[in-house]
């Protein structure tokens, strides 16, 4: 597992919305995108809406702030068969969407199509149903500097293995997805702190907060899985 984790319900997928808006022409695209959760509660007739974590959010903060890029504070892609769980695969599937984007709206094209071929390669041994890799792997490279479709061929795969996960019962997966996620959010947070002109972060790191929160509340539907626990206990 990556050493900056060091650092910091049945039905419980109801609704994933995503969405996905630009700037005009002539404008540095803003990638913004919402996951929200319909979670029961104990009354049948009421349920909670949960906020989770984004995969471009903290991307997009740091790219309106004009931060400076720095490619050495991703994760170095692993060889994926050493990664031999599940928990494992989907840890860093997270994180590496996080990545990804941040290479890619920073314009590096490299970096984000290694990193992005790994997301997929961590999808298929994660049984997650997408296109053939090679057709996305295919996309992705072809419209790699086109900002906005490469940040919607990484919101779209994200979705997906979303929806396939509460599809085949297996939200405990896409929740630790959103573990690797989260980590990566807020290891990238702690880097750039300083770095604030119009109390962006102020705003963010809140935002995060209800985040963690939340995504702690709906791993405690899980408190007997022990791999689930010990996630659970990196974002604590």
């Amino acid at each position: 597992m990556l050493s900056r984790m060091k650092n910091f319900s049945r039905g419980f997928i109801a609704l994933i919305t995503l969405s996905l808006t630009a700037c005009g022409s002539g404008e540095e695209a803003v990638v913004d995108e919402v996951h929200t959760i319909v979670e029961p509660t104990q009354s049948l007739d009421e349920v909670r809406m949960l906020t989770v974590p984004a995969p471009l959010q903290i991307a997009s903060v740091l790219r309106n702030l004009k931060a400076p890029y720095d490619y050495a504070i991703t994760a170095t892609p692993h060889n994926v068969d050493n990664l031999h769980s599940s928990n494992e695969r989907a840890l860093n599937l997270g994180i590496y969407i996080v990545d990804a984007g941040y290479s890619g709206l920073n314009e590096d094209y490299a970096r984000s199509s290694e990193i992005f071929k790994k997301c997929l390669e961590l999808s298929d041994l994660l049984g997650i149903s997408l296109e053939e890799s090679d057709n996305l792997m295919a996309r992705f490279e072809d419209n790699r500097e086109n900002v906005d479709s490469m940040s919607y061929i990484i919101l779209e795969t994200y979705d997906r293995a979303g929806i396939y996960f509460a599809k085949h019962d297996k939200e405990a997966l896409a929740l630790t997805i959103m573990c690797g996620l989260m980590v990566e959010s807020i290891y990238f947070s702690s880097l750039y702190e300083g770095y604030d002109q119009d109390n962006s972060f102020y705003a963010m790191f809140t935002q995060e907060k209800v985040y963690l929160e939340n995504l702690i509340f709906l791993m405690d539907r899980f408190s007997d899985d022990e791999t689930m626990v010990a996630n659970q206990a990196i974002l604590k």
